[in-house]
């Protein structure tokens, strides 16, 4: 269970990364085509607003090509990356679990 500790630990940094880039809109900047590479759940997202996932426009523009406003694009991709990274983290924990299930000398 300890060694699984560190994989957590990457997963938690990689989503306070990703929030903390979204508060700082660098992804309305960024290429639709490095958004979807980059970000988990990203095409799922820009189709549901009607934006092209290997469109080469910033997203900001793409945003305004599809007459959505990006922040509420912005929005929908960080509760979209904050789901995975919670189901993420439960499948891990889950694992740990099954691990530890498995190996009765780990529960002595």
């Amino acid at each position: 269970m300890l060694g699984s500790l560190p994989l957590l630990a990457t997963s938690l940094r990689k989503a306070l990364a990703k929030e903390l880039d979204m508060r700082n809109n660098s992804y309305a900047q960024q290429k639709i085509s490095e958004l979807v590479t980059h970000l988990p759940g990203a095409v799922d997202v820009l189709r549901a607003y009607g934006i092209d996932a290997t469109s080469q426009l910033p997203l900001g523009q793409a945003a305004i090509a599809a007459a959505v406003e990006v922040d509420e694009v912005l929005a929908a991709l960080e509760v979209k990356a904050r789901r995975l990274a919670q189901t993420d983290t439960r499948m891990e924990h889950a694992n740990e679990i099954a691990v530890d299930i498995d190996d009765p000398l780990k529960l002595a």
